[in-house]
Protein backbone atom coordinates (compact mmCIF):
# COMPACT_ATOMS: atom_id res chain seq x y z
CA UNK A 1 0.00 0.00 0.00
CA UNK A 2 1.35 3.40 -1.44
CA UNK A 3 1.27 5.83 1.81
CA UNK A 4 0.73 9.63 1.53
CA UNK A 5 1.15 12.43 3.40
CA UNK A 6 -0.66 15.64 3.00
CA UNK A 7 0.68 18.69 4.67
CA UNK A 8 -1.32 21.28 3.55
CA UNK A 9 -5.12 21.29 2.16
CA UNK A 10 -4.14 22.05 -1.64
CA UNK A 11 -2.05 18.68 -1.59
CA UNK A 12 -4.27 16.63 0.46
CA UNK A 13 -7.16 17.77 -2.44
CA UNK A 14 -4.70 16.77 -5.34
CA UNK A 15 -4.26 13.38 -3.64
CA UNK A 16 -8.29 12.41 -3.57
CA UNK A 17 -8.55 14.17 -7.02
CA UNK A 18 -6.36 11.89 -8.32
CA UNK A 19 -7.86 9.09 -6.56
CA UNK A 20 -11.05 10.04 -8.19
CA UNK A 21 -9.67 10.47 -11.54
CA UNK A 22 -8.12 6.51 -11.05
CA UNK A 23 -10.72 4.89 -9.19
CA UNK A 24 -8.32 4.53 -6.74
CA UNK A 25 -9.18 3.08 -2.84
CA UNK A 26 -8.07 5.30 -0.40
CA UNK A 27 -7.66 4.24 3.06
CA UNK A 28 -7.44 6.97 5.20
CA UNK A 29 -6.03 7.43 8.83
CA UNK A 30 -4.50 9.64 11.63
CA UNK A 31 -1.51 7.83 13.04
CA UNK A 32 -3.18 4.32 12.69
CA UNK A 33 -3.99 4.06 16.14
CA UNK A 34 -7.86 3.00 15.52
CA UNK A 35 -6.92 0.61 12.76
CA UNK A 36 -8.74 -1.97 14.85
CA UNK A 37 -11.56 -0.55 14.93
CA UNK A 38 -14.37 -1.10 12.29
CA UNK A 39 -13.92 -3.73 8.97
CA UNK A 40 -10.07 -3.45 7.32
CA UNK A 41 -9.87 -1.54 4.66
CA UNK A 42 -8.85 -2.93 1.02
CA UNK A 43 -7.25 -0.06 -0.59
CA UNK A 44 -4.39 0.85 -3.07
CA UNK A 45 -3.30 3.68 -1.14
CA UNK A 46 -3.58 5.22 2.49
CA UNK A 47 -3.60 8.90 3.11
CA UNK A 48 -1.74 9.47 6.33
CA UNK A 49 -3.16 12.84 8.44
CA UNK A 50 -0.09 12.19 10.95
CA UNK A 51 1.97 15.00 9.35
CA UNK A 52 -1.42 17.27 9.26
CA UNK A 53 -0.52 19.00 12.44
CA UNK A 54 -1.23 22.16 14.15
CA UNK A 55 -3.17 23.98 16.47
CA UNK A 56 -4.72 27.17 14.36
CA UNK A 57 -6.68 29.43 16.58
CA UNK A 58 -7.11 28.59 20.62
CA UNK A 59 -9.26 31.91 22.49
CA UNK A 60 -9.98 30.40 26.47
CA UNK A 61 -12.60 33.34 26.65
CA UNK A 62 -14.50 32.36 23.93
CA UNK A 63 -14.16 28.34 24.76
CA UNK A 64 -13.07 27.33 21.19
CA UNK A 65 -9.94 25.46 19.83
CA UNK A 66 -9.75 24.89 16.09
CA UNK A 67 -6.69 22.64 15.65
CA UNK A 68 -5.92 20.44 11.99
CA UNK A 69 -7.60 16.94 12.08
CA UNK A 70 -3.64 15.31 12.67
CA UNK A 71 -3.32 16.99 15.92
CA UNK A 72 -2.13 14.97 18.29
CA UNK A 73 -5.48 14.51 20.99
CA UNK A 74 -2.44 14.74 23.96
CA UNK A 75 -1.04 18.39 22.77
CA UNK A 76 -4.85 19.34 22.82
CA UNK A 77 -5.25 18.40 25.95
CA UNK A 78 -2.41 19.61 27.50
CA UNK A 79 -2.87 22.82 26.26
CA UNK A 80 -6.66 22.70 27.60
CA UNK A 81 -5.46 21.92 30.83
CA UNK A 82 -3.34 25.19 30.90
CA UNK A 83 -6.13 26.72 30.98
CA UNK A 84 -7.79 25.01 33.47
CA UNK A 85 -10.18 24.00 30.50
CA UNK A 86 -10.67 20.21 28.62
CA UNK A 87 -12.69 18.58 25.73
CA UNK A 88 -15.95 17.36 28.35
CA UNK A 89 -16.72 14.46 26.36
CA UNK A 90 -13.38 13.20 27.94
CA UNK A 91 -12.47 11.43 24.67
CA UNK A 92 -10.95 7.90 25.55
CA UNK A 93 -7.06 6.76 25.19
CA UNK A 94 -7.40 3.23 23.30
CA UNK A 95 -3.86 3.35 22.71
CA UNK A 96 -3.95 0.25 26.04
CA UNK A 97 -6.14 -1.52 23.75
CA UNK A 98 -4.09 -2.22 20.79
CA UNK A 99 -0.71 -3.87 21.24
CA UNK A 100 0.81 -2.16 18.77
CA UNK A 101 4.01 -0.44 18.25
CA UNK A 102 2.10 2.28 16.39
CA UNK A 103 -0.10 2.94 19.18
CA UNK A 104 1.68 5.76 21.18
CA UNK A 105 -0.25 7.67 23.68
CA UNK A 106 0.93 10.67 21.99
CA UNK A 107 -0.60 9.61 18.80
CA UNK A 108 -3.93 9.42 18.90
CA UNK A 109 -5.13 12.42 16.68
CA UNK A 110 -8.12 14.80 17.07
CA UNK A 111 -9.50 14.19 13.88
CA UNK A 112 -9.74 10.22 14.63
CA UNK A 113 -12.08 11.03 18.00
CA UNK A 114 -14.45 13.22 15.88
CA UNK A 115 -14.37 10.73 13.24
CA UNK A 116 -14.42 7.46 15.22
CA UNK A 117 -17.09 9.62 17.74
CA UNK A 118 -15.35 8.44 20.70
CA UNK A 119 -16.54 9.98 24.09
CA UNK A 120 -16.09 8.39 27.94
CA UNK A 121 -17.73 8.06 30.79
CA UNK A 122 -18.71 11.91 31.34
CA UNK A 123 -20.90 11.34 27.89
CA UNK A 124 -23.56 10.66 30.04
CA UNK A 125 -23.57 14.28 31.62
CA UNK A 126 -21.92 16.31 29.27
CA UNK A 127 -22.75 14.87 25.79
CA UNK A 128 -21.18 13.21 23.27
CA UNK A 129 -18.25 14.05 20.86
CA UNK A 130 -20.96 15.59 18.09
CA UNK A 131 -22.23 17.89 20.84
CA UNK A 132 -18.72 19.71 21.14
CA UNK A 133 -18.27 20.07 17.25
CA UNK A 134 -18.71 23.48 16.26
CA UNK A 135 -17.85 23.37 12.64
CA UNK A 136 -14.94 21.16 10.93
CA UNK A 137 -13.59 22.08 6.80
CA UNK A 138 -13.06 18.90 4.40
CA UNK A 139 -12.26 17.67 1.14
CA UNK A 140 -15.33 15.22 -0.32
CA UNK A 141 -14.80 12.00 -2.02
CA UNK A 142 -15.63 14.20 -4.63
CA UNK A 143 -13.00 15.64 -4.07
CA UNK A 144 -14.52 18.84 -3.43
CA UNK A 145 -13.66 21.41 -0.23
CA UNK A 146 -16.43 22.10 2.04
CA UNK A 147 -17.62 23.61 5.09
CA UNK A 148 -19.40 23.46 7.95
CA UNK A 149 -21.10 25.31 11.09
CA UNK A 150 -19.00 28.19 12.56
CA UNK A 151 -16.76 29.09 16.06
CA UNK A 152 -20.01 29.50 18.06
CA UNK A 153 -22.98 27.32 18.54
CA UNK A 154 -26.50 28.28 16.67
CA UNK A 155 -29.76 27.34 15.46
CA UNK A 156 -29.89 27.42 11.72
CA UNK A 157 -32.04 25.67 9.63
CA UNK A 158 -30.44 23.41 6.33
CA UNK A 159 -28.33 20.15 7.40
CA UNK A 160 -26.08 19.48 10.30
CA UNK A 161 -22.92 18.16 8.71
CA UNK A 162 -21.03 18.42 12.28
CA UNK A 163 -23.37 15.86 13.87
CA UNK A 164 -23.33 13.41 10.40
CA UNK A 165 -19.42 13.60 9.73
CA UNK A 166 -18.86 12.63 14.06
CA UNK A 167 -18.08 8.89 13.78
CA UNK A 168 -18.40 8.24 10.21
CA UNK A 169 -15.06 6.72 10.50
CA UNK A 170 -13.70 8.88 7.22
CA UNK A 171 -15.86 7.29 4.56
CA UNK A 172 -17.74 11.14 3.95
CA UNK A 173 -14.90 13.33 3.51
CA UNK A 174 -11.10 13.86 5.04
CA UNK A 175 -11.33 16.67 7.44
CA UNK A 176 -9.65 19.65 7.42
CA UNK A 177 -9.86 21.99 10.30
CA UNK A 178 -11.97 21.13 13.24
CA UNK A 179 -13.71 23.54 15.48
CA UNK A 180 -14.64 22.72 19.19
CA UNK A 181 -16.26 23.98 21.94
CA UNK A 182 -14.19 23.55 25.23
CA UNK A 183 -15.33 23.94 28.92
CA UNK A 184 -13.58 24.89 32.16
CA UNK A 185 -12.44 22.23 34.20
CA UNK A 186 -13.94 20.79 37.77
CA UNK A 187 -11.84 22.69 40.61
CA UNK A 188 -12.45 19.18 42.00
CA UNK A 189 -13.55 15.45 41.22
CA UNK A 190 -14.29 12.71 43.93
CA UNK A 191 -15.28 8.97 43.32
CA UNK A 192 -17.92 7.47 46.27
CA UNK A 193 -17.53 3.99 45.67
CA UNK A 194 -20.13 1.74 47.36
CA UNK A 195 -19.58 -2.09 47.64
CA UNK A 196 -22.62 -4.05 46.99
CA UNK A 197 -23.42 -7.47 46.39
CA UNK A 198 -24.05 -7.86 43.26
CA UNK A 199 -24.22 -5.76 39.65
CA UNK A 200 -27.62 -5.66 40.06
CA UNK A 201 -27.71 -4.20 43.69
CA UNK A 202 -24.65 -1.74 42.48
CA UNK A 203 -27.04 -0.70 39.12
CA UNK A 204 -29.81 0.23 41.67
CA UNK A 205 -27.91 2.50 43.46
CA UNK A 206 -26.12 4.31 40.32
CA UNK A 207 -29.67 4.64 39.06
CA UNK A 208 -31.37 5.83 42.30
CA UNK A 209 -28.03 8.57 42.30
CA UNK A 210 -28.66 9.92 38.66
CA UNK A 211 -32.13 10.10 39.46
CA UNK A 212 -31.57 12.18 42.75
CA UNK A 213 -30.51 16.66 41.88
CA UNK A 214 -26.84 15.70 42.67
CA UNK A 215 -25.72 15.97 38.73
CA UNK A 216 -22.90 13.21 39.07
CA UNK A 217 -20.66 13.46 36.53
CA UNK A 218 -19.94 9.23 35.78
CA UNK A 219 -21.51 6.27 37.13
CA UNK A 220 -20.21 2.80 36.90
CA UNK A 221 -20.79 -0.53 37.94
CA UNK A 222 -17.91 -2.93 38.44
CA UNK A 223 -18.03 -6.42 39.47
CA UNK A 224 -15.08 -8.17 42.09
CA UNK A 225 -12.48 -8.70 39.54
CA UNK A 226 -12.83 -5.72 37.94
CA UNK A 227 -12.74 -4.08 41.45
CA UNK A 228 -9.62 -6.14 42.04
CA UNK A 229 -7.84 -4.86 38.08
CA UNK A 230 -8.79 -1.62 39.49
CA UNK A 231 -6.78 -1.58 43.12
CA UNK A 232 -10.18 -0.96 44.54
CA UNK A 233 -11.26 -2.36 48.07
CA UNK A 234 -14.59 -3.59 48.39
CA UNK A 235 -14.53 -5.64 51.13
CA UNK A 236 -15.29 -9.35 49.70
CA UNK A 237 -18.64 -8.05 48.32
CA UNK A 238 -19.06 -8.95 44.55
CA UNK A 239 -19.31 -6.01 43.25
CA UNK A 240 -19.31 -1.88 43.36
CA UNK A 241 -21.13 1.32 42.37
CA UNK A 242 -18.73 4.19 41.44
CA UNK A 243 -19.80 7.75 41.12
CA UNK A 244 -17.86 10.38 39.92
CA UNK A 245 -18.43 13.90 41.57
CA UNK A 246 -17.33 17.08 39.81
CA UNK A 247 -16.95 21.09 40.49
CA UNK A 248 -16.64 23.76 43.62
CA UNK A 249 -15.32 21.79 46.43
CA UNK A 250 -18.03 23.25 48.61
CA UNK A 251 -20.44 21.82 46.37
CA UNK A 252 -18.78 18.83 45.44
CA UNK A 253 -18.74 18.21 48.92
CA UNK A 254 -22.47 18.93 49.68
CA UNK A 255 -23.18 16.59 47.08
CA UNK A 256 -21.36 13.78 48.67
CA UNK A 257 -23.28 14.23 51.89
CA UNK A 258 -26.29 14.18 50.02
CA UNK A 259 -25.67 10.80 48.46
CA UNK A 260 -25.15 9.48 51.92
CA UNK A 261 -28.32 10.61 52.67
CA UNK A 262 -29.84 8.51 50.02
CA UNK A 263 -27.93 5.13 50.95
CA UNK A 264 -29.12 6.01 54.15
CA UNK A 265 -26.17 5.44 56.16
CA UNK A 266 -27.32 1.00 55.46
CA UNK A 267 -24.46 1.50 52.18
CA UNK A 268 -20.79 1.77 53.20
CA UNK A 269 -19.66 4.35 51.04
CA UNK A 270 -15.60 6.02 50.89
CA UNK A 271 -14.12 8.20 48.86
CA UNK A 272 -11.10 8.68 46.52
CA UNK A 273 -10.17 12.26 46.29
CA UNK A 274 -8.42 14.23 43.20
CA UNK A 275 -5.39 12.05 42.00
CA UNK A 276 -7.21 9.13 42.63
CA UNK A 277 -10.45 9.53 40.92
CA UNK A 278 -8.45 11.48 37.41
CA UNK A 279 -6.65 8.14 37.63
CA UNK A 280 -9.44 5.85 38.32
CA UNK A 281 -11.76 7.01 35.43
CA UNK A 282 -8.81 7.62 33.11
CA UNK A 283 -8.15 3.94 33.56
CA UNK A 284 -12.06 3.43 32.75
CA UNK A 285 -12.68 5.22 29.89
CA UNK A 286 -9.62 3.32 28.53
CA UNK A 287 -11.19 0.16 28.92
CA UNK A 288 -7.41 -0.57 30.69
CA UNK A 289 -8.81 -3.60 32.53
CA UNK A 290 -9.49 -5.40 29.77
CA UNK A 291 -6.82 -4.04 27.65
CA UNK A 292 -5.17 -7.53 27.46
CA UNK A 293 -8.29 -9.24 25.83
CA UNK A 294 -8.75 -11.03 22.32
CA UNK A 295 -12.23 -9.73 21.61
CA UNK A 296 -13.41 -6.16 23.22
CA UNK A 297 -17.10 -5.20 22.86
CA UNK A 298 -19.30 -1.86 23.39
CA UNK A 299 -22.44 -2.48 23.81
CA UNK A 300 -25.01 0.55 24.16
CA UNK A 301 -28.03 -0.25 25.83
CA UNK A 302 -31.01 1.02 28.16
CA UNK A 303 -29.00 1.85 31.48
CA UNK A 304 -31.93 -0.52 33.47
CA UNK A 305 -30.50 -3.46 30.94
CA UNK A 306 -27.03 -3.27 31.52
CA UNK A 307 -26.91 -5.71 34.41
CA UNK A 308 -29.24 -8.60 32.96
CA UNK A 309 -27.90 -8.37 30.21
CA UNK A 310 -24.09 -8.72 31.27
CA UNK A 311 -25.15 -11.68 32.84
CA UNK A 312 -27.46 -13.60 30.19
CA UNK A 313 -24.05 -13.32 27.94
CA UNK A 314 -21.87 -14.13 31.19
CA UNK A 315 -24.18 -16.70 31.71
CA UNK A 316 -23.35 -18.39 27.86
CA UNK A 317 -19.95 -17.86 27.79
CA UNK A 318 -16.92 -16.59 29.95
CA UNK A 319 -16.29 -12.95 29.78
CA UNK A 320 -15.58 -10.32 31.87
CA UNK A 321 -16.14 -6.66 31.78
CA UNK A 322 -17.82 -3.72 33.52
CA UNK A 323 -20.91 -1.51 32.94
CA UNK A 324 -20.28 2.55 32.45
CA UNK A 325 -22.72 5.21 31.48
CA UNK A 326 -25.04 4.63 34.86
CA UNK A 327 -25.43 1.04 33.31
CA UNK A 328 -26.29 2.35 29.33
CA UNK A 329 -22.45 1.37 28.22
CA UNK A 330 -21.67 -2.30 28.59
CA UNK A 331 -18.06 -2.90 28.23
CA UNK A 332 -17.63 -6.98 27.27
CA UNK A 333 -14.21 -9.00 26.82
CA UNK A 334 -14.06 -12.79 26.09
CA UNK A 335 -12.55 -15.34 23.59
CA UNK A 336 -15.64 -17.31 22.32
CA UNK A 337 -15.26 -17.65 18.63
CA UNK A 338 -19.31 -17.25 18.80
CA UNK A 339 -19.63 -14.46 20.85
CA UNK A 340 -21.31 -11.90 18.63
CA UNK A 341 -24.06 -14.09 17.92
CA UNK A 342 -24.67 -14.92 21.85
CA UNK A 343 -24.25 -10.79 21.83
CA UNK A 344 -26.36 -9.62 19.11
CA UNK A 345 -29.26 -12.55 20.18
CA UNK A 346 -28.68 -11.47 24.12
CA UNK A 347 -29.22 -8.03 23.04
CA UNK A 348 -32.48 -8.12 20.62
CA UNK A 349 -33.83 -9.94 23.81
CA UNK A 350 -33.00 -7.15 26.46
CA UNK A 351 -34.77 -3.77 24.70
CA UNK A 352 -32.04 -3.40 22.06
CA UNK A 353 -29.58 -1.12 21.38
CA UNK A 354 -25.97 -1.21 19.24
CA UNK A 355 -23.00 -3.58 19.71
CA UNK A 356 -19.88 -2.65 18.52
CA UNK A 357 -16.67 -4.47 18.29
CA UNK A 358 -13.96 -2.73 19.38
CA UNK A 359 -11.15 -5.08 19.08
CA UNK A 360 -10.61 -8.74 17.59
CA UNK A 361 -8.10 -10.20 15.04
CA UNK A 362 -8.49 -9.09 11.22
CA UNK A 363 -10.12 -12.69 10.58
CA UNK A 364 -13.01 -12.33 12.54
CA UNK A 365 -13.34 -8.35 12.00
CA UNK A 366 -13.54 -9.42 8.57
CA UNK A 367 -16.38 -11.96 8.47
CA UNK A 368 -18.84 -10.59 10.76
CA UNK A 369 -20.61 -7.40 11.36
CA UNK A 370 -18.35 -5.05 13.48
CA UNK A 371 -21.12 -2.50 13.68
CA UNK A 372 -24.45 -2.96 15.01
CA UNK A 373 -26.57 -4.27 11.65
CA UNK A 374 -29.33 -1.54 10.48
CA UNK A 375 -32.53 -2.23 9.45
CA UNK A 376 -33.29 -1.92 5.82
CA UNK A 377 -34.62 1.56 5.56
CA UNK A 378 -31.55 3.20 7.54
CA UNK A 379 -29.26 1.07 5.43
CA UNK A 380 -30.82 1.96 2.26
CA UNK A 381 -30.80 6.02 3.97
CA UNK A 382 -26.81 5.43 4.95
CA UNK A 383 -26.04 3.80 1.67
CA UNK A 384 -27.69 7.02 0.06
CA UNK A 385 -25.90 9.87 2.05
CA UNK A 386 -22.40 7.83 1.18
CA UNK A 387 -23.21 8.06 -2.20
CA UNK A 388 -23.83 12.01 -1.93
CA UNK A 389 -20.57 12.46 -0.47
CA UNK A 390 -18.54 9.65 -2.06
CA UNK A 391 -20.16 8.66 -5.20
CA UNK A 392 -17.30 6.31 -6.43
CA UNK A 393 -16.67 4.74 -3.12
CA UNK A 394 -12.78 5.82 -2.85
CA UNK A 395 -12.98 6.76 0.94
CA UNK A 396 -12.08 3.50 3.55
CA UNK A 397 -14.03 1.42 1.16
CA UNK A 398 -15.62 -1.36 3.26
CA UNK A 399 -14.63 -0.02 6.84
CA UNK A 400 -18.44 0.22 8.23
CA UNK A 401 -20.06 -1.27 5.59
CA UNK A 402 -19.75 -4.07 3.25
CA UNK A 403 -18.65 -3.39 -0.06
CA UNK A 404 -21.64 -1.02 -1.88
CA UNK A 405 -21.98 -3.12 -5.28
CA UNK A 406 -21.87 0.01 -8.47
Amino acid sequence: MKLLYPDTLESLQNMVAEALAEETALKIEGCGTLDGVGRPVNAQKCISMKNYTGIIDYDPAELVLVARAGTRLREVEELLASENQLLAFEPPHFNSLYEDANAQPTNQTIGGVIGAGLAGSRRISAGSARDYLLGFTAISGRAELFKSGSRVMKNVTGYDLSKLMTGSFGTLAIMDEITLKVLPAPEVAYSCIVPTSDMFAAQKIVGQIFASPVEASGGVVVPVEIAKALSLDIGGQGAAAIIRIEGIEISVLDRINQIRELLCKTQECYLLENQETTELWRALCNGKPLSKSDQIWQISTPPASGPSLFKAISDRTDISGFLDWAGGLVWIAGKSENLHDIIRTELASHGGGHATLLKADINLRQHISVFQPLPSALHALEVRVRDAFDPRHILNPNRTLPAIAS
